[in-house]
């Protein structure tokens, strides 16, 4: 402070035109980030797609600047989930899924580490759905069992891509886990079969619950019409303590609502 010729602070109240300009920079930062995550979704699972190992390091910048504007103001990013694109949806849903538990882990309070660590687990989620057949995944009518099969296969694909990483670090193994358990329940039932898991990971019961109501509220080809919060929360809540953690699925409803 001496070298810089100072010799007193005061403090302010912050004037209206100041304010102003610093929640629209936030909310253009949102708007921002949301669509750089998008994009950044979409490289990564075509990349995935094509046999390449997945560039960790460039969707990690994404997640934490995710992470630190959720730090400023949770809701500016969360109402970005709104956006329902889908000619593009896996990207879209990954990266809903991922401000989805990003926020919610905000909610719950996690550490700045740990939300980082969530965000990344809920991005690679599905990644295991690149080795899927496009006519499998928007197929209007039921599966065969063959289908299904290959269908339920996703998440051990998934984990199977994310080894190709040449770095093996926590954040890695927590997205390996997420990856491998986001469809199993907490029942322990759901898929994969396993006869191993006596209980399911905190990261993964948190993006259960973001995977499912992102996918509830979203339109798609299968289904006749998306439901409303409202309806997804019902269906939702129906299966607290079977499919999900009865805790965590009703802080999600109240965090929602």
């Amino acid at each position: 402070l001496s070298r810089l010729g100072l010799k007193s602070i005061s403090v302010v109240e912050e004037d209206s035109r100041s304010l102003s300009n610093r929640a629209d920079e936030l909310r253009q930062s949102s708007v921002d980030i949301y669509f750089k995550s998008i994009s950044v979704a979409k490289n990564v699972l075509q990349n995935a797609h094509a046999g390449k190992a997945v560039n960790f390091r460039r969707a990690k910048r994404a997640v934490q600047t995710m992470v630190d504007i959720t730090a400023q103001d949770t809701f500016l990013l969360l109402a970005m989930t709104n956006i329902k694109n889908y000619d593009e949806y896996t990207y879209n849903h990954s990266t809903n899924v991922a401000v989805l538990a990003i926020t919610f882990g905000q909610h719950l309070g996690m550490s700045h580490k740990l939300l980082g660590s969530l965000g990344m687990a809920a991005m690679f989620h599905d990644i295991g759905k690149t080795e899927i057949s496009h006519d499998v995944l928007n197929k209007t009518g039921k599966l065969t069992r063959d289908e299904w099969d290959l269908l339920k296969s996703h998440p051990v694909l998934g984990v199977k891509n994310l080894l190709k990483c040449v770095h093996l670090n926590e954040m890695l193994i927590r997205s390996l886990i997420v990856t491998f358990e986001h469809h199993k329940h907490i029942d322990l039932r759901g898929y994969p079969e396993t006869s191993h898991i006596s209980d399911l990971n905190f990261l993964s019961r948190v993006v259960s619950i973001c995977d499912v109501y992102d996918a509830l509220t979203t339109p798609r080809i299968y289904r006749e019409r998306s439901y409303s919060a409202a309806e997804a929360f019902g269906i939702m809540l129906e299966d607290a303590g079977t499919a999900f953690d009865p805790t965590l699925v009703n802080e999600f409803v109240c965090f929602l609502s």
